[in-house]
């Protein structure tokens, strides 16, 4: 039962707020496994962007992997580079800024 009272920071892509969730991360976190199995896709309660753990960044900003672990639109990286992220990314339909 110590388990089920693990708890793992957050952190929003978006508008950076912080939540404490009920969730134990795996022992070593592998890029492709869990974004095929769609296990880690948690959004923002306040604004509805992909959270990600925030010990896997640091004091880094979130790069491709990030990205491809928690966002559950597989162009939310590059679409960041270009500013065209927000929340509505994670909604799975295809919109006109996906072209571009």
């Amino acid at each position: 039962m110590e388990n089920a009272d693990k708890k793992t920071l957050f952190k929003c892509i978006y508008c950076n707020s912080c939540f404490l969730l009920d969730f134990e991360p795996p022992e070593k976190w592998m890029v492709r496994r869990y974004a095929i199995k769609s296990r880690f896709k948690f959004v923002c309660e306040k604004c509805g962007a992909f959270i990600y753990p925030e010990e896997l960044c640091e004091d880094r900003a979130p790069d491709e992997d990030i990205f491809y672990m928690f966002s559950k639109c597989i162009n939310a990286f590059r679409c960041s580079l270009h500013d065209q992220y927000d929340p509505s990314c994670e909604a799975g339909l295809l919109m006109p800024k996906c072209f571009y």
